[in-house]
């Protein structure tokens, strides 16, 4: 009966997983409680990548990956988690080298090179630059180091943008 209510008990339960344990039988298994309700939110960005569960009372993160197992108690951090997702075999080509620290990647940026050119003759006339500043090695460096995909028009070019851009209001 006791056995019957510990086989329930892990099959009923949303939270429980069995995870063997490595170099042990397949049989046997050990219960990770995966902690909902923290006293203290998981603020690393680490955690992104990683599951936080519990095996007896020591806290882990479970990589979402590879399902390898960090621990990741208030003592050690989350600098292991971090250098494990940097290495993980498994993770997505697309994530990077994002190891979880670092700046805000929640956003991606596009590169248009019709609205780039029209956002360049938009600053040449509101700053009332020649449209030769193009022809120039310094502004062209420049230009290239931000974008390199920026394909340079030439200034006859600029200026039938700019003339557009009168035309439209106009």
């Amino acid at each position: 009966m006791e056995s019957q209510n510990e086989e329930n008990s892990v099959s009923s339960s949303s939270s429980t997983l069995p995870v063997p344990i490595e170099g042990e039988s397949q049989r046997s298994s050990q219960i990770i409680e995966f902690t909902e309700s923290e006293k203290r939110k998981l603020k690393s960005k680490s955690w992104r990548h990683f599951k936080p569960a519990s095996v007896n009372g020591v806290r882990y993160g479970i990589c979402n990956y590879c399902n390898a197992r960090i621990k990741a108690n208030r003592k050690c951090g989350t600098s292991s988690m971090s250098e494990h997702f940097r290495r993980c075999p498994n993770k997505p080509r697309n994530l990077g080298n994002d190891s979880g620290s670092g700046g805000d990647d929640s956003s991606q940026h596009y590169f248009d090179q019709d609205v780039s050119r029209k956002e360049l003759a938009h600053a040449i006339i509101l700053h009332e630059y020649p449209p030769s500043i193009v022809d120039h090695v310094g502004f062209r460096k420049f230009v290239a180091s931000l974008q390199p995909l920026f394909k340079m028009v030439s200034r006859n070019t600029i200026k039938n943008d700019i003339l557009r851009i009168f035309d439209n209001l106009k």
